[in-house]
């Protein structure tokens, strides 16, 4: 992999927290494309160093709404939970993000928050 891809990689994972193996293929495969995703993920989700002056919602609350769109599809939201948390989210706050999501969603999504919370604090456990 080039290194200026290897340099955006380190940046998005800088920036998110996070990077899952999916981004590094993605940038393997096509980094201008990357490049452009990233850039806008930044802008949506207030990444660290975007300008977020003018910005109505801030990153805890913009990560709290994400947690609730990827229950609602299914998906694992646990990265966005850390997250989360590293801007102020409580654990109670992220349990009230599912309880919401539970009657648009069904209890699938509000089931999907409680197994994030879940496998946070197994992961806690394992690092003390």
């Amino acid at each position: 992999m080039a290194t200026d891809t290897q340099a955006m990689l380190e940046q998005m994972r800088t920036a998110r927290g996070y990077l899952y193996p999916s981004h590094e293929l993605a940038a393997e495969l096509d980094p201008q494309f990357m490049e452009v995703f990233n850039r806008l993920a930044g802008l949506s989700l207030l990444h660290e160093g975007v300008d977020s002056s003018d910005a109505a919602l801030d990153t805890k609350q913009r990560e709290l709404i994400v947690i609730g769109i990827l229950a609602a599809r299914g998906g694992s939201a646990v990265s966005h939970m850390r997250r989360a948390i590293r801007f102020g989210a409580t654990e109670k706050e992220i349990f009230e993000v599912g309880k919401a999501a539970m009657v648009p969603a069904g209890a699938p999504a509000f089931l999907s928050v409680v197994n994030g919370l879940l496998q946070l604090r197994a992961d806690a456990e394992a690092v003390s």
